[in-house]
């Protein structure tokens, strides 16, 4: 039986306040940022079976889907497409162990958030890590903070406001089932 949009706003509401909560607990309790990625997995990420609660709300109900970020304002989809972290790969290393240079490329948010919300968010613990999520773990771990967690948090945020100004829009009450 398919659910009836107006339950999948409730669950959205559910959703949304515990992802707040896992926000504000991490900082402080690093076990909780595995919470935030897999709220934000569940709720914008599209995959395999997996239909993102909030992407597809926002396009049911024709929701105009805004992320402002200070410098841009981006649909959700180019939002999550955007760069989340840059990775350097060195290309060779010297006799003294210095990169000689280095490949850089990117991981969008999108692919920060599955990564992170598959490899140890609520959902499930790979047997296999991603070599950057391995070492971010190692450097939380010994209590040095890092930038990638902080860039979870920054996400999480946006799509909070998101979340939180179609759920106090009339959008979602003017619509018949």
């Amino acid at each position: 039986m398919r659910r009836r949009p107006s339950d999948l706003v409730a669950r959205l509401r559910d959703h949304v306040s515990l992802l707040k909560e896992y926000r504000d607990r991490a900082p402080t309790d690093a076990r909780f940022y595995g919470e935030v990625a897999a709220k934000l997995r569940i709720l914008v990420c599209r995959f395999g079976s997996n239909v993102p609660l909030l992407t597809d709300l926002l396009a049911h109900y024709d929701y105009p889907a805004w992320i402002h970020t200070g410098q841009h304002t981006l649909t959700l989809p180019e939002y999550l497409n955007s760069p989340a972290v840059q990775r350097l790969k060195p290309l060779g290393t010297m006799p003294d162990g210095r990169a000689t240079g280095f490949e850089s490329n990117h991981i969008s948010k999108v692919n920060f958030i599955r990564a992170w919300a598959e490899q140890a968010g609520a959902a499930h613990e790979d047997w296999e890590i991603e070599s950057w999520l391995d070492t971010l773990f190692e450097l939380r771990e010994r209590k040095i903070t890092d930038g990638h967690s902080s860039t979870l948090i920054g996400i999480a945020d946006d799509v909070l406001a998101l979340a939180t100004r179609f759920l106090d829009s009339d959008y979602h009450d003017t619509w018949i089932d």
